[in-house]
């Protein structure tokens, strides 16, 4: 089993997880990919995912959803699944917030500089902040 000297966790995308790695360089490839709250340490010897779950004390989590204020935890349990009877269709009650945005800085800041690891380009951003404002 492959064997890991540093540990530990960051928010991709509003979800947190767990990282392993063999260095600390490996702060560097999170940032450059847009993760956020890095937090790795050292560990004290090489250890293997499991033992490294159990020293940094991780519960069985499926994932946790950032927010702005407080992070909400979503455990797997049994008592997060509701069964369907035959016939009957899941209700989902969904609320969508809307943004508007004033200027063309305030949507272009909403709208991300990359995609699949690439750039944008600046015209395409721009027509998509100008779509933003349209919305």
């Amino acid at each position: 089993m492959k064997k890991f000297t540093v540990a530990g966790t960051s928010v991709l995308n509003g979800v947190k997880k767990i990282r392993f790695a063999t260095n600390m360089d490996r702060v560097k490839v999170l940032m450059r990919n847009g993760h956020d709250d890095i937090e790795l340490q050292e560990l004290p010897h090489a250890m293997t995912k499991d033992e490294i779950r159990a020293y940094l004390g991780a519960a069985p989590v499926v994932a946790v959803v950032v927010a702005a204020a407080e992070p909400e935890v979503i455990e797997a349990g049994p008592d997060t699944v509701k069964w369907l009877e035959e016939g009957e269709t899941p209700s989902w009650q969904e609320e969508e917030a809307k943004v508007t945005y004033e200027t063309l800085e305030e949507a272009l800041a909403a709208v991300p500089l990359r995609e699949k690891g690439r750039f944008i380009k600046k015209e395409v951003r721009e027509q998509m902040a100008r779509d933003l404002m349209a919305a």
